[in-house]
């Protein structure tokens, strides 16, 4: 078995079933994948080749098991795909992760792709089921603001932020960070073996978050680490006034401690069971406890805080 170490902020050019078995049981918090639709097509990155429906479910079966075994006690699993597998997918995962652990069917409205035919109605949304162990719970805060139906337009509709890297099947990085905000918190570990593009891991990087990806195609790992190289820059660092944990803005912040030095934090959207607020060390991804005063509002307001705003300049 691999040490924690050993596949924490890694990317792995391996059978995603391999790597999954070299994985101790209870090491990852939150696996994001957008699996193979078995559209029966070859692209250029990968191919999309299962067999029948019996055959993908039979292929995707060990997978699903080992996915189960590594996701934590508090931990959930969210698997993409569209019509061509949701519905042998769902009761597939009822059969292997437990009727009493499925959440949610998440429909991913996309807009229309005008694909009009005599035979049938156009396409216009993709589907995520949402699985979790029983001790896992959302943001709830956060979650409020969402149904089930998520609205998004497809990056080959509308590229509004140019995003496209040119690997078939991406997802827009909000799509993927929308469901680690949900699902995880900074310093956690966040898991996609079928990385492709490597939107999820470079959506992890950005929230705070730790990574694990795991692809078979070496162009979808050399573009991961490109993409994750961009993050790497100069950045300068801007300091707003002194104010206290209570009413510093959700984000990164500079903690004073007592001997004058700065740590730096980043508070969540969560809120602790006596109404504080959950913030977390950057560097360790430590929950932030100040003696216990982050666990009230109260407490909250004695603590000296600087808020960030961190901006590129020139990349390295």
């Amino acid at each position: 078995m691999l040490s924690k170490n050993d596949f924490t902020n890694k990317l792995f050019l391996i059978d995603n079933l391999e790597l999954l078995k070299s994985l101790p049981s209870n090491s990852i918090d939150l696996i994001f994948c957008d699996i193979l639709y078995n559209t029966g097509k070859t692209f250029d990155d990968y191919e999309d080749k299962l067999g029948n429906a019996k055959e993908a479910m039979e292929w995707y079966e060990p997978r699903l098991n080992e996915m189960w075994r590594v996701i934590k006690d508090t931990g959930a699993v969210y698997l993409h795909c569209n019509y061509r597998l949701v519905h042998y997918l769902r009761v597939k995962l009822d059969e292997v992760f437990g009727i009493d652990s499925y959440r949610n069917e998440i429909i991913w409205h996309q807009g229309s792709w005008r694909n009009y035919s005599n035979r049938k109605l156009e396409s216009a949304h993709e589907s995520m089921l949402f699985y979790a162990k029983p001790a896992h719970t959302i943001n709830e805060q956060l979650a409020r603001g969402y149904t089930d139906v998520w609205t998004l337009d497809a990056l080959n509709q509308n590229d509004r932020f140019n995003e496209k890297v040119g690997y078939e099947g991406q997802k827009p990085i909000e799509y993927v960070e929308r469901v680690i905000k949900i699902s995880s918190k900074p310093g956690d570990l966040v898991a996609d073996f079928f990385l492709g593009s490597g939107t999820t891991c470079v959506a992890s990087k950005k929230l705070g978050r730790n990574y694990l990806g795991c692809d078979i195609n070496p162009r979808a790992i050399e573009l991961t680490k490109e993409r994750l190289d961009n993050l790497d820059h100069k950045e300068k660092i801007v300091k707003h006034s002194i104010t206290n944990l209570k009413d510093c803005p959700i984000g990164l912040f500079y903690l004073i401690l007592e001997d004058g030095t700065e740590q730096l934090c980043i508070k969540t959207e969560y809120a602790t069971s006596n109404g504080g607020i959950e913030a977390y060390i950057v560097k360790s991804g430590e929950y932030l406890s100040c003696n216990g005063l982050t666990s009230s509002l109260e407490g909250c307001e004695k603590i000296k805080v600087i808020p960030v705003n961190i901006t590129a300049s020139e990349r390295i």
